[in-house]
């Protein structure tokens, strides 16, 4: 590994904390945290919260019932009053951004909805209680290899997921994971990401964040990409298989030389029990030279992971996500271009930071080439035959080449960005709108042809015949609105349910800002019911404070400069090298995901 520039342990230093509460007093409780909000949500009509879990700096852990469909989730509700600086607003939005853009994959914590009130913001996300990675491995010491495999593949899969959405995680360790369920096979999912971020090659990132034993020395030179996370993945196999960490110290300096300079003990107990499989990927892992690191993908392909369990390959999302679109009926893929066009830009930040990466001559289109690479780079090996078929189903308006709304269109899932029931109605309303010419409620085949032809589609009889068997699931001739969100979101059409059947009287059209404003409610008559929907304010809750651990975050202004201040899990903000650094506790407080079983996130 290159040296380092003034990155000497000796420089890191400890400092007291400085307050930011001056730089956020003219905010006041009130503002809004997520763009694009013109009214609070009332987050207390929709769910029931049952009990507090755990409190953090500025957030609680609450879980919580959905009051219609009786199912439990975890709310984390951040106080707005308790954010300290705009730099604490920017981060908060960031990890929003970045959950919602990555969630979907089997070993992340399911993302469900967030509601912002007058005073905090609401984080509505699956349950997972199973307890985390670090309090099994308190109960077991050590893991054997074959539950070590388990949980590095499902870590691997995890990181190869987000490296091929373009995010770098950079706090890879057993507090981070949790198992959803308390069976023996339930997988071991993600639930925290305060500390990722949007990453695109040939700009690295110069923070140095995370906890001191799971950091990289790629990151401690102060410029590096995502190949901190395979160190992270490697120093966590290592402890999984051990029972302590590789690299050790009585302060975070010690630790740190160790990082830097001190040889891989593989050598002493219990190394000499565990196979030399095992021992071959930690030290691939565990290589300081990150040019010289295994790949995520190359981990799980390794020879340790398919003798320990039966190895499924991982297509990365991107790909899964257009594969999908290719198999959509000419309809769906229309109205998809629709939503990806109507969808507010602030929630395609992460897709679009997706095409730009694959977008390398920045032209506005992505070219056969271009998807080859970046897919390759991602972890999937395709001839440019296959990738040129994919590419030929997502041109949508034949000219040859995918632009920036083809490839939002084919990678957007609309249940997967934030938004909230009514915006996500509101935009499904105005795609059936479009088709819906004629204000009748429900479409037939002529105004599908008619609309798909506007759009430069080819239609022909059998199209109109699949679409139709498709998705008018009453066979009634006609597609309602119910049905019509049954098409885009299978899982979630509920959530968007107006009535059996829109009646011709009350099927106006209805502009998306006024449904923001509205509720829509099933009624038995054939009819739809507007219903005016009261603001509430939720109180703001007084906030406790209960350090449990150390993490880190610096922004460096340079490779220059590596010093470093460590504070408390839960501190504040730190002062280095006489620059301010503000200190992310923990997502403002707590993971996303926090059970019963877990409460050594904080």
């Amino acid at each position: 590994m290159g040296a380092c520039q003034s990155s000497n342990a000796a420089e890191w230093q400890q400092s007291s904390s400085k307050s930011l509460k001056s730089t956020m007093s003219v905010m006041g409780p009130t503002p809004s945290i997520l763009p694009g909000r013109e009214k609070f949500d009332d987050v207390d009509e929709k769910f029931l919260f049952e009990k507090e879990l755990r409190r953090g700096t500025i957030a609680i852990a609450h879980r919580v019932r959905d009051k219609e469909t009786k199912q439990v989730y975890v709310s984390k509700t951040t106080a707005k009053a308790k954010l300290e600086s705009k730099e604490d607003l920017k981060e908060i939005q960031r990890e929003l951004k970045i959950f919602k853009h990555v969630s979907g994959h089997e070993n992340i914590c399911k993302f469900v909805q967030n509601y912002e009130d007058q005073h905090s913001l609401h984080i509505i996300v699956e349950e997972c209680s199973g307890g985390d990675l670090f309090e099994r491995l308190q109960k077991e010491k050590m893991f054997d290899e074959q539950l070590a495999a388990r949980a590095i593949h499902a870590v691997a899969s995890m990181i190869l997921h987000c490296h091929s959405m373009n995010v770098v995680h950079r706090d890879i360790r057993p507090e981070v994971f949790m198992f959803s369920s308390t069976v023996p096979e339930a997988p071991l999912k993600a639930v925290d990401f305060r500390y990722a971020k949007f990453w695109k090659k040939g700009l690295n990132l110069d923070e140095v964040v995370g906890c001191p034993h799971y950091v990289a020395p790629d990151m401690l030179c102060g410029s590096y990409g995502p190949e901190v996370d395979i160190w992270g993945c490697g120093v966590l196999l290592y402890v999984l298989l051990a029972g302590y960490t590789p690299f050790d110290g009585k302060t975070d300096n010690e630790i740190f030389e160790q990082i830097l300079s001190c040889p891989l003990d593989l050598k002493s107990a219990p190394w000499p029990k565990i196979s030399k499989s095992a021992k071959d990927l930690i030290r691939k892992m565990l290589t300081r030279d990150p040019k010289r690191r295994i790949h995520v993908d190359q981990v799980l392909h390794h020879p340790w992971l398919k003798e320990q369990i039966d190895v499924v390959s991982s297509e990365p999302q991107v790909l899964v996500r257009m594969r999908e679109f290719t198999n959509y009926n000419k309809l769906k893929k229309e109205a998809a271009m629709i939503l990806a066009k109507a969808t507010p830009e602030d929630h395609l930040e992460g897709l679009r930071h997706l095409f730009a990466s694959i977008d390398t001559d920045s032209s506005g289109h992505i070219s056969v080439e271009e998807m080859r690479r970046s897919l390759k780079h991602k972890g999937a090996l395709m001839g440019q035959t296959e990738v040129s078929k994919i590419m030929n189903k997502l041109d949508l308006d034949g000219d040859q080449r995918v632009d920036y709304s083809e490839f939002t269109a084919a990678t957007l899932r609309l249940t997967e960005i934030g938004l909230s029931d009514l915006e996500s109605q509101g935009l499904m309303l105005k795609a059936f709108n479009h088709f819906d010419q004629h204000e009748q409620g429900y479409l037939t085949k002529e105004d599908v042809k008619n609309q798909l032809q506007l759009a430069g589609m080819e239609v022909t009889a059998k199209d109109l015949d699949q679409i139709m068997a498709e998705v008018d699931l009453n066979e009634d001739g006609k597609i309602d609105f119910n049905e019509f969100c049954q098409m885009i979101t299978p899982q979630n059409s509920q959530r968007f349910k107006i009535s059996a059947t829109l009646g011709k009287s009350r099927a106006k059209r209805t502009e998306v800002k006024q449904l923001q404003s509205i509720r829509v409610r099933e009624v038995p008559a054939e009819d739809v019911v507007l219903e005016t929907e009261n603001d509430s304010v939720i109180k703001d809750e007084e906030q406790g404070i209960k350090p449990t651990g150390r993490n880190v975050k610096h922004q460096d202004s340079g490779a220059s400069a590596a010093s470093i201040a460590l504070s408390g899990l839960l501190s504040g903000s730190a002062s280095v090298d006489g620059r301010s650094s503000a200190m992310s506790d923990h997502a403002n407080g707590m993971p996303f995901m926090t059970s019963d079983s877990l409460m050594t996130n904080f």
